[in-house]
This record gives structure tokens, C-alpha cells and sequence, in this order.
């Protein structure tokens, strides 16, 4: 085999390789809705973040509705979005929510002294 040969089979490989890792990355979406445990209201401003980044923070709308768009989910499928949502005077709950699925989390308020 000369050497150009080698070197174009060689560029071919890394090149499909590339594709398909490329193509296994998938994108995920969810919604939540986020509402007081006790009175079912929706909770306005509650931050919500992925678990292992925080740097993708959103806040909850006038609704207490809030969506992820286009998550990088990793190379080998769409794993479940595990999520933390905050609000002051509420206890934080962490959810898995399955891709493109939605989910109702009802936050408790905590006990005042």
C-alpha cells in the first residue's frame, strides 16, 4: 500500500468517526411547571438549573412555566435532565425529568419560627 493510500484511508476513518459522534448527541427539551405545594399557585420567579450546570439558569414566568431548549444531552443517548429549583421561602426539590417530557413541581414552604 503507498503512503497517500494510507493516509486517505486514515482521513476517511477520522472523518466517519467524527460524523458519527457528531450525530450521536441529541438535543433535549423539558417543561416544567412549578406551584406551591400547598395552595397548587404557581410560583413566579423560581430559579431552576440543571444539576451538574448551573450556568443554565432560567426563572420561572408569571405562570410558574419554564423551558429547557436544546440541552446537549451527551454522545450516547438522551439521559433523564435532572433539575434543582430554588425560591426563597420554599425548600429546593431536585427532579429527573425523562426528555421532551414535562413535569409539576410542588415546592414546600418552610417552616417559620
Amino acid at each position: 500500500m503507498t503512503r497517500n493510500h494510507s493516509t486517505s484511508i486514515r482521513n476517511i476513518a477520522l472523518a466517519t468517526l467524527a460524523l458519527l459522534v457528531a450525530g450521536c448527541d441529541c438535543m433535549q427539551e423539558v417543561n416544567v411547571t412549578v406551584v406551591d405545594a400547598t395552595s397548587g399557585k404557581p410560583i413566579p420567579g423560581a430559579l431552576v438549573y440543571e444539576n451538574q450546570d448551573q450556568h443554565l439558569e432560567h426563572h420561572t414566568d408569571e405562570k410558574g412555566n419554564f423551558e429547557f431548549h436544546d440541552i446537549s444531552g451527551g454522545l450516547m443517548g438522551c439521559p433523564d435532565v435532572a433539575l434543582v429549583v430554588e425560591m426563597d421561602g420554599y425548600k429546593s426539590a431536585e427532579v429527573e425529568i425523562e426528555n421532551n417530557g414535562s413535569q409539576t413541581v410542588r415546592l414546600e414552604k418552610v417552616a417559620s419560627h
